[in-house]
């Protein structure tokens, strides 16, 4: 899931022109003329669109306008409670274009928002109701609330000079215990990822490096198993193909093959980019975890719709798809895959 902030240095290296998307429309009239996705948690089976501000309360089967157009560009849903939201956004850190705006909160679905006072170019990532935690971003770093976004402090990176450029919730644990995977890129384009446990906001742990590689990164991370035998699967999409970890991020497994067209054959850090894959575009730029078939994993790309049936080993093309999609969402009963192209919001079924 990619959070919607300005992608750091070399991370926005996406140059393909994307083209009209083919797939099946979401045909509920809300919806025809939906812009964007807002990032929803894997369990929860209320979904946002953003035209106005549309809301589906059961895995998209039917929708209803939840408010006017939000003030801000990035919004996100809490994880156990679709009525609490916040939005929020900043200019790119190594830009001195774009005003910082300011962040917001609602209580009441995105029918009225309240300022939240004092907190300037925070992107929000995540918040939980119950244990009352929220996570964003800004230009220093991560930033915690420990009252659902009311009031925020800073959580430094483990490495400094690193800008958040990606996160998601690890899906399938207890939501009263959170947790996510947080990506940090480098101005020289040198990224990193990291779990945080947020579980106390007081005491918030960010782990060691689990991997290391070049570009920005699209990330998903569920648990995995029973609770006396526990794992967490982890899947990170970047330039040069998907990286899949069954262990936390304790072993990878990278692969991209049937991903050729769309990724780069080349480490950037080791040597030159081709100039035609410099010339049609590069990145993984969202990936999905399918919540009833863990080996089957989707990946949108800077030109079309990609799924892998054996744990990101080999991928296909979905033909149906074309285009630079920016966001996936598989609702939480695992039977539909939003889509977001350019400006337009898709659906497709999924067979079970």
């Amino acid at each position: 899931m990619m959070v919607g902030m300005p992608p750091a240095g070399p991370a926005a290296a996406i140059q393909a022109s994307p083209t009209a998307a083919v797939s099946t429309p979401i045909a509920d009239e809300v919806l025809i003329n939906a812009r964007g996705l807002v990032p929803a948690a894997p369990e929860s089976s209320a979904i946002y669109a953003i035209g106005g501000l549309s809301r589906s309360r059961d895995d998209g089967k039917t929708w209803e306008s939840a408010g006017p157009l939000p003030p801000a560009a990035t919004i996100i849903a809490a994880v156990d409670d679709p009525l609490l939201l916040l939005a929020g956004t900043y200019p790119s850190c190594r830009s001195t274009e774009g005003a910082i705006q300011e962040l917001y909160r609602s209580t009441d679905g995105g029918d009225t928002w309240d300022l939240v006072t004092g907190e300037m170019g925070t992107v929000p990532l995540a918040l939980w109701s119950r244990p009352q935690i929220a996570l964003g971003a800004n230009c220093a770093g991560l930033r915690i609330s420990a009252d659902t976004g009311q009031s925020w402090s800073a959580l430094p990176l483990p490495e400094p000079g690193y800008e958040v450029s990606a996160f998601a919730p690890i899906a399938g644990i207890d939501p009263t215990m959170p947790a996510g995977l947080v990506v940090g890129t480098s101005e020289g384009g040198t990224s990193q990822l990291w779990r945080v446990d947020l579980t106390d906001p007081a005491l918030s742990v960010i782990s060691g490096s689990l991997a290391t590689f070049w570009g920005g990164a699209a990330i998903a991370g569920r648990a995995m198993g029973s609770e006396t035998e526990s794992s967490e699967l982890y899947v990170l999409g970047t330039a040069n193909g998907v990286l899949v970890s069954h262990d936390g991020g304790g072993n990878w497994q990278e692969s991209r093959l049937g991903l050729e067209d769309v990724t780069l054959s080349v480490d950037p850090t080791q040597g030159p980019i081709p100039d035609a894959e410099l010339q049609r575009g590069f990145g993984i730029t969202a990936v999905a975890l399918d919540p009833n078939r863990p080996e089957r994993i989707f990946a949108g790309t800077v030109n079309g719709l990609f799924v892998s049936i054996d744990g990101g080993a080999t991928w296909r093309r979905a033909s149906a798809v074309d285009g630079l999609i920016s966001r996936l969402l598989v609702t939480s009963d695992g039977r539909r895959l939003f889509i977001q192209v350019d400006e337009s919001v898709f659906f497709m079924p999924i067979d079970r």
